[in-house]
């Protein structure tokens, strides 16, 4: 029999107790792990069945256009400021689609100017050249040039449109609210 009143006899007792808390630990320990990386391989097998989001198509934006901020103004046309203005800028175009554009036209929304916009493409030797066609998968530079008649600036304040470029394939390309910064005859 158990002899409760005597401390030598508890000592058993309380060493197996020990082991089972030292070999209990040891046991959450490595199932934690194997937990751990039975989660992570699991997850690497579901991330092998698991289908990706495909990128937009290019033929949804095959044209990509930023303005040069300080190369994008306008400014007025005589020294009344309401005869004219002439709105001026320069874009860098990207092409990421697989074939050639032209820009043809450019237009700004809410406004009809006095004549047709121009749109010219840099070309190696400097200068820009009207109809000369973005290459595929690179980055062009664009200048537009047009003259409203009368004036549709404010003196001293910055215009904010929209700027169109049509295409050689009848599409339209929107820029919305590009800055116009003033620029004083003066």
């Amino acid at each position: 029999m158990f002899d409760w009143s005597n401390p030598d006899s508890w000592k058993p007792a309380v060493e197996l107790v020990k082991e089972w808390q030292t070999l209990s630990g040891f046991l959450i320990l490595v199932m934690g792990t194997v937990a751990g990386w039975a989660t992570g391989f699991f997850r690497w097998v579901a991330s092998k069945f698991h289908r990706t989001k495909p990128a937009a198509p290019a033929a949804e934006r095959p044209l990509r256009f930023v303005a040069d901020d300080y190369r994008t103004t306008h400014g007025p046309i005589g020294a009344d400021e309401t005869t004219g203005t002439h709105v001026e800028g320069i874009f860098d175009v990207t092409n990421v689609s697989d074939r050639k554009f032209v820009l043809l036209k450019v237009r700004l929304s809410n406004h009809t100017a006095f004549r047709p916009g121009l749109v010219g493409v840099r070309v190696p030797e400097g200068g820009y050249e009207t109809k000369r066609a973005l290459r595929t998968h690179q980055m062009s530079t664009a200048m537009i040039d047009l003259v409203f008649m009368p004036a549709i600036h404010r003196a001293g304040e910055d215009l904010i449109a929209d700027v169109i470029f049509t295409d050689n394939y009848g599409d339209e390309h929107r820029l919305p609210s590009v800055r116009f910064r003033y620029m004083s005859s003066a």
